[in-house]
């Protein structure tokens, strides 16, 4: 009986594709060890919605965030407490 190959291998973004064997079969982003360890800071994450055409940006810095606050949406995709704030 031959032995069985892993399944999965770890992308960027922590999801898992089946079937790659190696870093360079992923979506392109480099993957380091600290990768699956790093954390963000969602309250920094905002959906920007120009006509019908979504994207995430990340605010960088205090400012930034301060500017543009989160909405109720914002909180929602990402997860976070809508009650309360």
């Amino acid at each position: 009986m031959a032995a069985t190959q892993t399944a999965t291998t770890t992308e960027a973004n922590g999801t898992y594709r089946r079937g790659t064997k190696d870093k360079s079969e992923t979506n392109g982003a480099n993957v380091t060890a600290s990768t699956p360890n790093a954390k963000t800071d969602y309250s920094r994450w905002r959906l920007k919605n120009e006509r019908g055409c979504q994207t995430w940006h990340y605010l960088g810095t205090d400012e930034e965030a301060e500017s543009w606050p989160q909405t109720m949406a914002d909180k929602y995709f990402l997860g976070l407490d809508l009650v309360g704030h």
